[in-house]
């Protein structure tokens, strides 16, 4: 394969985000499996003590503070527990450590690899990666409050089956939807970069000519 032809395949890289999301889908089951891999790893690395001891409170004081905003009176009970009440209706949800969203954290940077591997501006690339920390952020506390309303509103398992499975759909609708995003407005390609596409298109467009 030409140096050309790599690096067409490098600036197009959601076509492979395509791929790769349509087989995660297919393999939901066995992405639960690796997850839990992740979260052994994670124990055992000692890292959860600063998720747990440093993320984890503010994360459900966000939450506490959008499900209030939601009509919701709220408690927080041990900064892991968040109680939903409203019109004589009451819910808990636990939010634990491995809730806050740093599975989504490792999903961005394993994508990050692919989606600045092209010919961009370094510029573009360093704004790419510091949006990554905020979208991983937003996507885990939208999840975290879905999870809450439907434990609410539908009950416990059906919060727990959105939670497992339909909560790594709608993780990965929303990485696709930034990367989307990146690609349309963040990411600049380096103009040599863009001459050299341009040429190569009038070369093979000439070729066929001939």
């Amino acid at each position: 394969m030409s140096e050309g032809r790599v690096k067409s395949i490098l600036d197009r890289p959601h076509l492979l985000f395509i791929v790769i999301g349509v087989t995660t889908i297919l393999l939901i089951p066995l992405m639960s499996a690796f997850e839990s891999v992740l979260t052994w790893l994670v124990i055992r690395s000692g890292l959860y003590v600063f998720i747990k001891e440093a993320i984890l409170p503010i994360q459900v004081r966000m939450v506490s503070v959008a499900l209030s905003a939601l009509g919701f009176d709220v408690d927080v009970l041990a900064n892991s527990v968040v109680v939903l009440e409203r019109g004589g209706h009451s819910a808990g949800a636990g939010i634990l450590w491995n809730c806050v969203g740093w599975q989504t954290f490792f999903l961005l940077l394993i994508t990050l690899a692919f989606g600045i591997s092209g010919s961009y501006t370094m510029k573009s690339k360093m704004l790419c990666i510091a949006l990554s920390f905020e979208a991983a952020l937003s996507i885990s506390f939208l999840r975290i409050i879905l999870t809450a309303l439907i434990n609410f509103y539908l009950g416990h398992w059906q919060a727990v089956f959105f939670h497992d499975y339909l909560g790594i759909v709608f993780v990965l609708v929303l990485v696709f939807a930034f990367w989307i995003f990146c690609f349309k407005f963040i990411l600049v390609s380096r103009p040599e970069a863009s001459q050299g596409l341009q040429d190569r298109r009038e070369l093979h467009s000439s070729e066929r000519v001939g």
